[in-house]
């Protein structure tokens, strides 16, 4: 039933994908007037997956995020520091909160925030946009696929 599910999610995902990588010079983000902008959500690794909501606001400097279930349950929330391109997980669900798996999602999402500045491409990360408006970012080298997609 699980991977029924996870299957069923994914369809529209691989519908909608093109095969171009977001070139450097595209930002992969487009706020809207508040600063704001909200995705759904999806992450995969392995045979699980988890769906919700991605929520980033643009602030002084820093963009502000939360990434939150179905249900209401904060996975976690992150700082982006734009300026200096460091980045912090706050709030983080407990079967996330090692420090293994803390270090990966940092690295993923500073990869995906910082991609216009990025200055050298990872081999171990792409970054795909889709053709309705939506990011897909893949690790990989941990076989991880975080896909937001626009409401």
């Amino acid at each position: 039933m699980r991977k029924f599910l996870v299957w069923i999610n994914l369809l529209p995902v691989a519908i909608h994908i093109s095969a171009q990588d977001v070139m450097p010079s595209e930002i992969p983000f487009h706020f809207d007037n508040t600063g704001k902008i909200e995705y759904n959500f999806f992450l995969q690794f392995k045979e699980n997956g988890f769906t919700g909501i991605c929520i980033i606001k643009q602030g002084d400097g820093e963009m502000i995020g939360s990434i939150i279930n179905e249900f209401g349950v904060k996975a976690f929330d992150f700082v982006y520091k734009i300026n200096s391109g460091k980045i912090r997980l706050l709030n983080v669900i407990a079967f996330m909160d090692k420090w293994y798996i803390k270090k990966i999602v940092m690295e993923d999402w500073k990869y995906l925030l910082a991609y216009p500045n990025v200055k050298k491409q990872s081999k171990k990360r792409k970054v795909v946009r889709m053709d309705d408006g939506g990011i897909v970012l893949e690790n990989t080298r941990h076989r991880i696929r975080y896909t937001l997609t626009p409401f």
